[in-house]
């Protein structure tokens, strides 16, 4: 794995600590995310976006030590990742759809949610939900 990316996903589980992503610890989503975004071949800077993707919604980081730490574009496609606070889900994912390198993210951290909720029953309700989060992205 590239060694900026590898950072990221340093940075990440740091900012994210005890975080649990279901039982496992919150870096594995965010690996796994990454992960994907390598597979389909996104490119490093989106790799990065990948592991930060949830940084901002979920820990006490700002838009700003993302920006300082790694460039103008992974702080912006991170934060048109983030879901504001009272927006509505299917909102939240049009919105992502508007930008090309959001959206290829989001599909794959929605690929990565929708595995973990076919191989865990605890999460099956969670299954159309991602499934049509990643039918609208795909085509719109």
């Amino acid at each position: 794995m590239d060694k900026n990316v590898e950072s990221a996903i340093s940075y990440a589980a740091q900012k994210h600590g005890d975080q649990k992503y279901g039982e496992y610890p919150y870096i594995y989503h965010l690996s796994k995310v990454a992960s994907l975004a390598k597979y389909y071949g996104l490119s490093t800077e989106d790799q990065m976006v990948a592991a930060l993707h949830d940084i901002l919604e979920d820990t006490g980081t700002s838009y700003e030590e993302i920006l300082e730490n790694f460039g103008e574009y992974v702080a912006n496609t991170v934060l048109e990742l983030t879901r504001l606070d009272d927006e509505i889900y299917m909102e939240y994912i049009e919105r992502v759809s508007k930008n090309i390198t959001a959206k290829k993210v989001k599909i794959c951290d929605l690929l990565h949610n929708l595995e973990e909720s076919i191989k865990n029953p605890k999460y099956s309700g969670l299954k159309i939900k991602y499934q049509n989060a990643i039918f609208f992205l795909a085509t719109n």
